[in-house]
């Protein structure tokens, strides 16, 4: 069987299953031999056809993501913030392998329906035995995210039920409205499993627990947050209406530094506001300064914030 076959039959495997539950042990790994980091972390799924998941991530910053077939439920347990989203597709179930980003996100795959779609290439590698084949696998770019890559991807398959056992790549993550990158390796390993058992029906059932903040992100839009600093994504079909930007704010002395990193029809802009108090703390001068491709302008202001006790009475 060659590569573009077994990929096939990997497939049709899991378009077959009328279900299927999974523990799934998923690592990253960053850095070099000098400063090297390593995560790991043990999640349980269930899967019931053709739109039902549940999956729990352990520890104490675990999650629980649920489809019950008309919605999405997702319970971040550190911060106890809940999310509650209408079913709109079927690839975008928790869990589900999607080509045009693979291991990307934050939700280990478990399910590879669309492993052969949008392959660019695909070889059969030849070390694994005992029952166990090995593919590497190319995808072509995403069409509507700049922000995320992760391509090839190797993977390991069962000869006899063609489930994925292991899927392992490298993760490029570039920072919104900057070329900043940073890259770690991503495996998932699917440690034990069971397909087209009876799963009980309440499992797929779930209500956040009492007290559980609303986190609801609007629709179309993709959010980043990396150390002090937020930003995200608006993709448009129109490129020319498509957006990248990225905030930062930090305390130089005594000013607060605001920085803001637009990105839109191909050009880079920087928004800066400074904000220093006068000794008295009667004022506020507030400094700003944008810069474009072709140079930059600044303007400065002040205004009172503080009234002194004369003037008061």
């Amino acid at each position: 069987m060659d590569a573009s076959q077994l990929l096939a039959a990997v497939a049709q495997a899991y378009e077959s299953l009328e279900s299927l539950s999974a523990a799934i042990v998923c690592v990253n790994e960053s850095g070099d031999e000098e400063s090297f980091n390593r995560s790991e972390q043990r999640s349980k799924a269930y899967y019931q056809k053709p739109d039902k998941v549940r999956m729990e991530q352990g520890g104490a910053r675990g999650t629980v993501y649920v489809s019950d077939g008309a919605f999405f439920h997702n319970y971040f347990s550190h911060a106890k913030r809940y999310s509650k989203h209408p079913f709109v597709r079927r690839d975008f179930l928790p869990g589900w392998f999607r080509a045009e980003h693979p291991l990307v996100g934050g939700i280990p795959e478990f399910l590879f329906h669309q492993i052969n779609d949008r392959v660019v290439s695909a070889e059969v590698l030849p070390e694994p035995t005992g029952g166990v084949e090995a593919l590497l696998v190319a995808y072509e770019p995403s069409p509507t995210s700049a922000l995320f890559s992760c391509s090839p991807v190797t993977y390991w398959i069962d000869s006899r039920t063609h489930l994925v056992l292991r899927a392992e790549a490298e993760v490029s993550h570039r920072r919104p409205a900057s070329d900043e990158t940073t890259t770690h390796k991503k495996i998932v390993e699917i440690a034990r499993w069971e397909s087209n058992a009876a799963l009980a029906p309440d499992l797929f059932e779930y209500s956040p627990p009492p007290g559980a903040e609303d986190a609801s992100v609007p629709p179309g839009r993709g959010r980043i947050s990396i150390g002090g600093g937020g930003g995200g994504a608006l993709v448009h079909p129109d490129k020319s209406k498509s957006m990248e930007s990225w905030h930062h704010s930090e305390w130089i002395g005594d000013t607060l530094v605001e920085q803001l990193k637009l990105r839109l029809r191909g050009l880079d802009l920087i928004f800066e506001r400074r904000l220093t108090f006068s000794e008295d703390g009667r004022e506020l001068r507030i400094v700003e300064r944008i810069a474009g491709p072709e140079g930059q302008t600044e303007g400065e202001f002040t205004i009172p914030v503080r009234k002194t006790t004369a003037e008061i009475e």
